[in-house]
């Protein structure tokens, strides 16, 4: 853990993509992106796609920290959300992502997509195209996990 955050080489998700929503909490913006995040979430199930996890990372700014108990209510059901603490490194900086970002890891814990504003929005496609492109193909190029589990591979 990093930052009360699970990093996706530690995190024992080896055999899920780890999709990172990394959220800045503003007033205005409390509802609307968790619950397009657990609709997505919903699609993503009722569309056959498994072993996808999210999570939503919290800034450190004063403002957000205050608000952290509101965004963690408002969060769709087996979505954590993690609030980075004050002292230890910004984790944002050291996965190089920003407000709103959308960070997808394959199964073997790759960075294989990093989506930014406005892309990140999610009623655009391209969240769920990442996640969809990363669930079915050997994006990496070179992971076992395909070879064993083949029939997850689309032809």
């Amino acid at each position: 853990m990093i930052n009360n955050c699970l990093v996706p080489e530690k995190s024992g998700l080896e055999s899920s993509l780890l999709c990172r929503f990394i959220s800045q909490l503003q007033y205005e913006e409390v509802i609307p992106p968790t619950t397009s995040l657990g609709n997505l979430q919903k699609k993503l199930s009722h569309e056959g796609v498994a072993n996808v996890s999210f999570m939503i990372v919290n800034e450190k700014t004063p403002f957000s920290r205050a608000m952290y108990w509101e965004l963690k209510r408002q969060a769709p059901e087996g979505i954590p959300v993690y609030q980075q603490e004050i002292l230890e490194p910004d984790v944002w900086q050291i996965l190089d992502g920003d407000k709103d970002d959308f960070l997808i890891y394959d199964r073997c814990s790759r960075l294989a997509f990093h989506i930014q504003l406005p892309y990140s929005f999610l009623h655009l496609p391209y969240v769920e195209a990442a996640v969809h492109y990363t669930n079915r193909k050997d994006y990496c190029g070179n992971c076992s996990w395909y070879h064993l589990n083949n029939s997850l591979e689309v032809q």
